[in-house]
């Protein structure tokens, strides 16, 4: 996260959500600056040790996913979407993603994400896309 303060509201939400599941979160507003060409393998390291990864947007856009949400699918990790859900429709594999959109609020986003977490059968089901 290098965007402290968005139009989104992406940090709000995330506030939320770490009342109720674990948050690792990185860039500089949070502390863990994973910028620094010293330190980015390092990062990238810890990074991939997650389920999950949460691809939010600065704003909500249209026509536009961030490349956070690829660097998900390609570390082999679940990417939780805030974007433009028409954008991501688009472009995304079927089943690869959370949405937040999909959920009431950050308490049932984390019920989910635990959920998935715990249940093999339903964590395997976001990569049933890799093979087709």
């Amino acid at each position: 996260v290098s965007n402290c303060n968005t139009y989104s509201r992406r940090e709000r939400y995330v506030q939320r959500l770490k009342s109720f599941v674990k948050v690792a979160i990185y860039g500089q507003c949070w502390g863990r600056n994973c910028n620094r060409a010293e330190n980015q393998s390092a990062c990238l390291e810890e990074v991939k040790k997650h389920i999950f990864y949460l691809s939010f947007k600065n704003a909500l856009c249209t026509g536009y996913v961030t490349e956070k949400f690829w660097n998900a699918l390609v570390w082999g990790m679940i990417p939780v979407v805030m974007a433009d859900r028409a954008s991501v429709e688009q472009v995304a594999p079927p089943g690869s993603y959370i949405h937040v959109e999909d959920f009431d609020s950050p308490e049932e986003l984390a019920r989910h994400l635990r959920n998935v977490s715990q249940d093999q059968a339903l964590y395997q089901s976001y990569f049933k896309w890799r093979k087709t």
